[in-house]
């Protein structure tokens, strides 16, 4: 059995985007973190 990562099937860019535009109307901290996290964790070029 092959387990899958969390960000299997993610698309990146517009994961990305989505939480960017989300961190610059909100201004949450969380949303920082999120994009760390997904830069980190992805395996595609953001």
């Amino acid at each position: 059995m092959v387990r899958r990562g969390w960000d299997s099937g993610l698309d990146f860019e517009k994961a990305y985007r989505r939480i960017l535009n989300h961190m610059l109307s909100a201004r949450s901290p969380y949303d920082v973190v999120l994009l760390v996290q997904l830069r980190n964790g992805s395996r595609g070029i953001l």
